[in-house]
């Protein structure tokens, strides 16, 4: 029975007939997983509201909201500010 992570990460990266991979070898597959496989485009569906632009980043997404528009999804309306007249 396997009594820690390393070693079943050892178990599962190990190659038949051969020596189990080093750690080194482990952390970087683990590594390449997490960034290619792992990472989805988070603004498809497009989470943003009243025409703000998504921008994926890695593992999150970020709403650039137009004037007048506040929160996380842009989905708050804030009132614009008023100019006074002269």
């Amino acid at each position: 029975m396997l009594t820690n992570a390393s070693e079943q990460s050892r178990k599962l990266f190990s190659l038949p007939s051969r020596r189990p991979l080093s750690l080194a070898k482990i952390a970087f597959f683990q590594m390449i997983r997490v960034l290619f496989i792992s990472d989805l485009n988070e603004c498809t569906p497009d989470p943003c509201q009243n025409g703000a632009t998504c921008v994926d980043e890695l593992f999150d997404y970020r709403c650039m909201c137009v004037d007048g528009y506040d929160g996380v999804n842009c989905q708050i309306g804030t009132p614009l500010s008023v100019q006074p007249r002269d």
